[in-house]
């Protein structure tokens, strides 16, 4: 999906986002994560790289590889949510809900 994320600079910017989960009912809000092309920023064992090699990014959507970054999330409606570009496997999403999980809950 295309979301605003708002940057340091306080302007807004529409980034490609991964969805990580939806919020308890009666709330329309998801817990989102942007997809950057900076692959440098990468931080190892906590983001995932999808490029060529990652069996997801053929379906991804992504024209070129990028970085699914935990460390940059948001929480979006559901109502300004337009559709996807791609998908990303369920093992692939749970492996980024358990590398936050843990990040969250380390000493």
């Amino acid at each position: 999906v295309k979301i605003a994320f708002i940057q340091s600079d306080k302007t807004i910017k529409f980034r490609t986002a991964l969805l990580l989960k939806k919020f308890h009912p009666p709330f329309n809000d998801w817990l989102a994560c942007a997809i950057s092309g900076q692959l440098w920023t990468e931080v190892k064992s906590f983001d995932i790289l999808l490029d060529e090699k990652h069996p997801d990014y053929l379906y991804s959507g992504l024209k070129y590889p990028g970085i699914i970054r935990l460390g940059y999330v948001t929480t979006i409606s559901g109502n300004f949510i337009e559709g996807s570009i791609g998908r990303i496997s369920k093992a692939t999403i749970k492996k980024l809900q358990v590398n936050l999980a843990e990040y969250l809950i380390r000493k």
